[in-house]
C-alpha cells in the first residue's frame, strides 16, 4: 500500500511542478528586458510574413518546405517539412501578429503549440471553453485538432513566441456544420 501512496504522491507533485513550470517560463520570457533580447535575436532569421496579418521569425529549430512532385502524370506535388535540427521534436517562432482573425470560422494548426505572450494582448475564442484575454506573461497550449479563433488584438498587435511540436496535417477552417475545409480551398474573406 506504501508504494502506491508513494506513486500517487509523486505523480501528484509531478503534475503541480508542471503546472507552474509553464506560467515561470511565460513570466520569465514576457519580462521587456528578455523579451526585446529575444526580438533582437529573432529578426536576424525572418521566415515568410503573412502580409497585413502576422510578422514571423524563427528563435530556434528552423523548418524548411520543400515540395516534390510525386506523380508528374497526376500532378500531384507532396509537401515535405525538415527542421534544421531533426532529433528535435520542437520548433519556435516569434509572432507579431498585426490584427484579428478575418475568417467566420475558426482554425487549426498543423500541428500543437504553445503560446507566451511578451507584449500586447488578444482575445481568442476556442470550441470548448469562454472567450478569454491572453495579456503579457500568459501562456497556453492548442493541441492538434483543436479549432481556435483571435477576435481581437491589442492597438500596434501583440508579440508572441509560438512553440511548435508533433506536425501531422496542413491547417484548416472548421465550418459551422463541423466539416473541415483546407486553409487553400478556404473562401470566406481571407486567410487567418
Amino acid at each position: 500500500m506504501s508504494t502506491v501512496l508513494y506513486y500517487l504522491a509523486c505523480t501528484a507533485l509531478g503534475a503541480c511542478a508542471y503546472a507552474a513550470f509553464w506560467p515561470i517560463v511565460a513570466w520569465f520570457v514576457a519580462t521587456p528586458r528578455i523579451f526585446r533580447a529575444l526580438q533582437a535575436r529573432a529578426f536576424k532569421t525572418p521566415y515568410w510574413h503573412l502580409e497585413g496579418y502576422m510578422e514571423r521569425w524563427w528563435l530556434f529549430n528552423p523548418i524548411k518546405t520543400s515540395y516534390v512532385q510525386d506523380n508528374p502524370a497526376l500532378n500531384t506535388v507532396r509537401v515535405v517539412k525538415s527542421a534544421k535540427y531533426p532529433w528535435c521534436p520542437v520548433s519556435i517562432r516569434m509572432h507579431h501578429i498585426l490584427r484579428a482573425d478575418l475568417a467566420r470560422d475558426p482554425h487549426n494548426h498543423p500541428g500543437s503549440f504553445r503560446t507566451i505572450i511578451g507584449q500586447g494582448w488578444y482575445f481568442e475564442s476556442r470550441e470548448r471553453g469562454p472567450r478569454k484575454l491572453r495579456a503579457r506573461g500568459d501562456t497556453s497550449v492548442l493541441r492538434h485538432g483543436e479549432f481556435h479563433h483571435v477576435d481581437q488584438v491589442s492597438p500596434g498587435g501583440v508579440w508572441t513566441i509560438f512553440i511548435m511540436w508533433n506536425w501531422q496535417t496542413t491547417w484548416g477552417f472548421k465550418l459551422a456544420d463541423g466539416t473541415v475545409v483546407d486553409h487553400r480551398e478556404y473562401k470566406d474573406g481571407g486567410a487567418s
